[in-house]
């Protein structure tokens, strides 16, 4: 008598048991929640640094006036308005850029020239010093703003994606709201302060950016 086991083996094809299933091919693993927060924290720190050295410094412009007498009111509100114009020019070249080269080279890049930036704000002597500076680090908030985000949502399972969004923006208003009272508060001791309560800040989210943000390559269109 022929069993349905021994015509498997005679026509040369195996039997399937459970013993001998193959087994799925495993889920890419997640993100872990941990992960992925701290991830957001570091893209949610370079936002603020940046909504906060816009608003901050508008607060100081009196301060900073004082320190630099001989020159006009126009010529210092290119302090002001180098940061902001170059901000707003290079938010859709930035973000091209990042696409190209990839978001986690990019967004260290940003993060580092911004810190190094702020020295040189911090530490200007004149002028034309400082506005050369502030338009160094619009060049990098303009780096870090679309990239950050572009960053961290990919960490998050699409039923979060809304979540961290909320975050991110949230953020974004606590800087803005924040940066008149840091501003006048740092300026009552001295303006280049704030500036230079950057670098350490920096150097943090460069170093937790470097442990967790994801290699991620060039966008293919």
């Amino acid at each position: 008598m022929t069993t349905p086991s021994s015509k498997a083996q005679g026509s040369g094809v195996p039997a399937a048991t459970p013993d001998t299933a193959p087994d799925p091919a495993p889920d890419p693993a997640p993100t872990s929640s941990r992960r992925r927060w701290l991830i957001l924290a570091v893209a949610s720190a370079a936002q603020f640094l940046a909504v906060l050295d816009m608003i901050a410094v508008n607060i100081a412009f009196p301060a900073i006036g004082a320190d630099f007498r001989s020159a006009s009111t126009a010529e210092l509100s290119w302090v002001l308005n180098a940061y902001t114009i170059v901000l707003a020019a290079l938010l859709v070249p930035a973000g091209r850029l990042a696409d190209a080269i990839g978001g986690r080279r990019s967004f260290l890049t940003g993060i580092a020239l911004f810190g190094l930036a702020s020295v040189a704000c911090g530490a200007a002597p004149g002028l034309g010093t400082l506005i050369a500076a502030r338009v160094v680090q619009g060049v990098a908030a303009a780096v870090l703003v679309p990239t950050s985000l572009s960053l961290a949502l990919p960490a998050f399972p699409p039923r979060e994606r809304a979540t961290a969004v909320g975050v991110w923006t949230a953020v974004s208003a606590v800087a803005a709201s924040a940066g008149p009272v840091a501003g006048g508060l740092l300026a009552a001791l001295d303006w280049r302060w704030i500036f230079l309560v950057n670098p350490p800040v920096v150097l943090l989210a460069w170093v937790a950016g470097l442990r967790l943000l994801p290699c991620t390559g060039p966008v293919r269109t």
